[in-house]
């Protein structure tokens, strides 16, 4: 079996900290560092084995994200990556299906690197700050 399929995903993944380390809002205030997560979208190949009615299968493709981190207000930074993963889906019906699926996504790093979005760094220049969206 193969195919395509996309989908397109919401979330409300929202992060803060506040830190000395995410730049200062003045006179050495640590500022609050924000990484928040509204959507992502994948296009997949699929390809896999069907036994009876269950289908064993992997899929893999692009994602696109779209983030926001900063620490002042956020900057929107959409992000392209790859999506790589196994699943199961038995059909139970004519018509219908369940299937269970796990997805790893693998996106590119941000950069926040505006004094207004990300604060300033011990010297007072703008703070270059990386946000990582993969484990490590």
């Amino acid at each position: 079996m193969f195919g395509i399929e996309g989908d397109l995903d919401s979330s409300w993944l929202d992060g803060k900290k506040s830190s000395s380390f995410c730049g200062s809002v003045g006179f050495d205030t640590p500022a609050q560092c924000e990484t928040k997560n509204t959507w992502l979208g994948t296009a997949r190949a699929r390809f896999g084995y069907a036994a009876d009615r269950v289908l064993f299968y992997g899929t893999f493709g692009g994602a696109y994200d779209n983030i926001q981190s900063g620490v002042n207000g956020l900057v929107n930074s959409d992000k392209a990556g790859w999506v790589a993963g196994p699943g199961i889906e038995a059909a139970f019906g004519d018509n219908w299906t369940a299937r269970i699926e796990y997805l790893f996504v693998d996106l590119q790093n941000a950069s926040c690197t505006t004094s207004s979005a990300c604060g300033l760094d011990a010297g007072g220049a703008a703070a270059n700050d990386t946000v990582k969206f993969k484990p490590t």
